[in-house]
C-alpha cells in the first residue's frame, strides 16, 4: 500500500474548459479520502487523472515516491471501481474476480487462493459458481469490488460505485465499503456526490466546487467548522441555514430580522471586532434547535437565543419534526450572497431562483417528534450555545 500525492493539479480541455484547478491533496496511506461536490465541481475529473485515464495539465501525481504522471493506467498498480459493475456476463463470478490475476500470469494455485479468500471478506464465497445476473445489485458491486481488491493494488479509486443502488441498499453497502476498507487498509480516493455518503464513509473530506478544493478536512470538522458558506449549505441535511443579520457594536449580539441572539462565549472569535456594527451572515445548523414550548431549550439558557415566526411547513419524521418557518423581519440574503452559498455565478441568480422566492426565506428547525407546532402556528426556537457561525457576505467565507 501507498499513499497518493495530487500537487498543484490542473485540467484544462482543448475546448477552453478548464475542469481543475491548482489541486492538492495528500491522501494518506490507508486512508479512505472523499472528494464530493456537485456535478461538474471536477471531482470525477480528478480521479480519472490518478487513474491515468485523463492526462493532467500542469502538477504532479505520485503514488508512494513514485511520480505516475507519464505512466500508462497499467503501469500505475492502482484498481478502480467504476459506477456501472462493467462485469463480464458470460463468466461465473469465480472467473469474474479472477481475471485480473489470469491476465498477469498468477499461478492456478495461487489465483484460486487469493479468489476464495477475497470472496469470503466480501460475502460471495457461496455464489463463485453462478453468473452475474443471478446476483442482486449489491452483490455485483461486491464482485466488482473483489475483482479490484485481489489485485492487492497499491490504491482503491472508487467512482461513484453505489449510484446505481436503491437506498436501503446504498446504506448496507455504505456499512459494508467502510468495514472492508478498514480491515484492508488499502489507500483509496472515493468520489461522490452524495454528502451523507462522504460524512459517513471519509477519514476525510475533500469538498470541491467548480473545480476549486474548498475544504479538506474530517468530516466531524467539515459538519461543525465549514470554511465557507458553500461547504455550510452542501452538507447537512437539511443544509444549515444560512440567514442574514447584523452584528451588534459590541460584537456580542446579533439582529437576525426582528430577533436577537446573544452570542455564546464558544461563538465569539477576535475577528468579529471587524464586523462589529456590519451586516453578517448567520448559519444555524436545524438540528442545534429546540421547540421552546417544550422547555427544551434550558430554561434560562433559553433567553436571548430564540428565533420567533410563523410556520409554513411541518414535515413527521418520526423520531423527530421539521419545521420550515418564516421569521419575523427577515432580510432576503442579497443575489451575490445567495451565490456564494448555491453554486451559482451571481449573474445567473435571477435564471435560477426568482425574486419572490429569494425574498419568502424559510428556516428550518429539527425539533422533537412531541412538538406540537402545526401549519400556521407561531413558533418559538432556542438556538443552542455554539451553534451560531457567521460568514462574510461579500466572500462567503467563514468569519473564524
Amino acid at each position: 500500500m501507498a499513499s497518493v500525492t495530487i500537487a498543484d493539479v490542473e485540467k484544462v480541455y482543448a475546448d477552453g474548459t478548464h475542469a481543475v484547478k491548482d489541486l492538492s491533496i495528500d491522501v494518506a496511506d490507508g486512508e479512505l479520502l472523499v472528494l464530493v461536490g456537485p456535478s461538474g465541481c471536477g471531482k470525477t475529473t480528478a480521479l480519472r487523472m490518478v487513474a491515468g485515464l485523463e492526462e493532467i495539465s500542469g502538477g504532479t501525481i505520485s503514488i508512494g515516491d513514485q511520480v505516475i504522471n507519464h505512466l500508462d493506467p497499467g503501469e500505475r498498480d492502482i484498481a478502480m471501481v467504476f459506477q456501472s459493475y462493467a462485469l463480464y456476463p458470460h463468466m461465473s463470478i469465480y472467473d469474474n474476480i479472477a481475471f485480473p490475476l489470469k491476465l498477469a500470469k498468477v499461478p492456478k494455485a495461487e489465483r484460486d487462493e487469493k479468489v476464495r479468500r477475497i470472496s469470503k471478506v466480501v460475502g460471495l464465497d457461496e455464489h463463485l459458481g453462478r453468473k452475474p445476473r443471478q446476483l442482486s445489485g449489491g452483490q455485483r458491486q461486491r464482485v466488482a469490488m473483489a475483482r479490484a481488491i485481489v489485485r492487492e493494488p497499491q490504491a482503491f479509486l472508487m467512482d461513484e460505485p453505489l449510484s446505481n443502488l436503491d437506498a436501503k441498499l446504498r446504506v448496507q453497502m455504505r456499512a459494508g465499503i467502510a468495514e472492508l476498507q478498514r480491515e484492508l487498509g488499502v489507500t483509496t480516493l472515493y468520489v461522490t456526490h452524495d454528502q451523507v455518503e462522504a460524512m459517513t464513509l471519509g477519514d476525510r473530506v475533500a469538498v470541491m466546487r467548480k473545480g476549486y478544493l474548498q475544504q479538506l478536512a474530517p468530516p466531524e470538522e467539515i459538519y461543525r467548522r465549514p470554511a465557507n458558506m458553500f461547504v455550510a449549505s452542501f452538507t447537512g441535511s437539511p443544509p444549515m441555514n444560512l440567514m442574514a443579520g447584523r452584528l451588534g457594536d459590541d460584537g456580542a449580539t446579533l439582529a437576525v430580522g426582528d430577533c436577537e441572539l446573544r452570542l455564546a462565549e464558544s461563538e465569539r472569535r477576535p475577528q468579529h471586532a471587524r464586523f462589529a456594527g456590519r451586516d453578517v451572515v448567520v448559519g444555524i445548523r436545524p438540528e442545534r434547535t429546540a421547540d421552546a414550548a417544550l422547555g427544551d431549550g434550558g430554561g434560562a439558557a433559553a433567553a436571548g437565543r430564540t428565533l420567533r415566526g410563523v410556520v409554513a411547513v411541518r414535515e413527521a419524521l418520526g423520531s423527530d419534526v421539521l419545521v420550515y418557518f418564516h421569521l419575523d423581519g427577515l432580510r432576503a440574503l442579497p443575489k451575490a450572497t445567495w451565490a456564494h452559498a448555491n453554486d451559482v455565478a451571481p449573474d445567473e441568480v435571477e435564471r435560477e431562483v426568482g425574486e419572490e422566492e429569494l425574498d419568502r426565506v424559510a428556516v428550518v428547525a429539527r425539533l422533537g417528534a412531541d412538538s406540537r407546532v402545526r401549519v400556521e402556528d407561531r413558533v418559538e426556537v432556542v438556538v443552542e450555545p455554539g451553534a451560531v457561525q457567521l460568514f462574510d457576505p461579500e466572500t462567503g467565507d467563514a468569519i473564524a
